[in-house]
């Protein structure tokens, strides 16, 4: 009983010092803004402006357009701050959808703008003057509709990437977010820097996926695809269609590589190695990972 009173004025102590606190900090606050209205130096802190302009009070942009798509065009995007969303339609029109939201400093800041030069257009969203330390808050994404055939380069900081029913040449990468796409079609090649890759039914010939920090798993459907995938400290999970044929190279460095088709393949197979002729052999599969396991297996 004793020791639970205890810990009750412990408990109503603590919260005592914290209203206490916020309490101390209100009154200071609004004494700074009453005091830097007739003297306001450099050194002047309103941590009631900070607070309730900067942070609490926010804005939002939503806006839209649509441009002529035509075969043997491309997209360009480079976003910071946005996620990423990437589909296809039955139309020969593009469609850029864009929202995000703020303070009323960040806003003001950042510049989104759409633009067409020869064959590319051109999708760019990014802050003009303001330092990170101001991008508390701050969020939004950009829609892309097009046709289901377009060569696209995407670069988003910050924001996570999806991609669903393209067919094409196609460049993703992310820093800091996730990348995720199906029903993929023709070369495809992704990047991130602490995030997983996820693709599922990718019909590709040429597949490159890395990451730092992340996980990866990929399907193919694809009956001899040519695939590289490499992850620094997660997992690489890899299904095939049972009657693939390719040439495997799997190694890892801290984990274990697992491979269920073992009666086809013709090769070595180790704890931390695989390395053979999958169903008579083909195009290459080269998976490496540092501190994570690898798993090899029909869809």
């Amino acid at each position: 009983m004793e020791r639970k009173t205890r810990k009750i004025f412990v408990l109503t102590a603590w919260i005592g010092m914290i209203v206490f606190f916020v309490i101390v900090v209100l009154l200071y606050s609004r004494a700074l803004s009453v005091d830097n209205e007739q003297n306001r130096g450099w050194f002047a802190f309103d941590v009631h402006d900070l607070v309730l302009n900067k942070f609490v009070s926010k804005q939002s942009v939503h806006a839209d357009t649509t441009l002529a798509f035509k075969a043997g065009q491309s997209v360009s995007v480079a976003v910071e701050g946005l996620d990423v969303r990437i589909r296809s339609w039955d139309s020969a029109l593009a469609k850029i959808e864009w929202s995000y939201k703020g303070s009323k400093e960040i806003i003001a800041d950042y510049r989104f703008r759409v633009s067409r030069e020869d064959d590319v257009i051109k999708i760019i969203g990014a802050k003009e003057n303001s330092g990170w330390l101001k991008w508390g808050g701050f969020s939004g994404g950009v829609t892309i509709t097009l046709p289901d055939t377009a060569d696209i380069d995407v670069e988003a900081v910050g924001g996570d990437i999806r991609i669903k029913e393209m067919r094409g040449t196609i460049q993703l990468q992310s820093i800091g977010g996730d990348i995720s796409g199906s029903r993929i079609s023709g070369r495809f090649d992704a990047g991130t820097s602490g995030g997983d890759i996820s693709i599922k039914y990718a019909d590709v010939s040429t597949l490159k996926l890395n990451t730092s920090g992340g996980d990866i798993s990929v399907s193919v459907i694809s009956e001899s695809p040519t695939i590289t995938a490499r992850s620094l400290g997660g997992d690489i999970r890899l299904y095939l269609d049972k009657d693939v044929k390719a040439d495997i190279d799997a190694a890892t460095t801290g984990g274990e590589v697992r491979c269920y088709y073992k009666n086809e393949l013709d090769g070595t197979v180790k704890e931390s190695v695989i390395k053979g002729k999958l169903n008579g052999g083909g195009n290459r599969i080269h998976l490496r990972t540092s501190g994570g396991d690898i798993l090899i297996a029909s869809k």
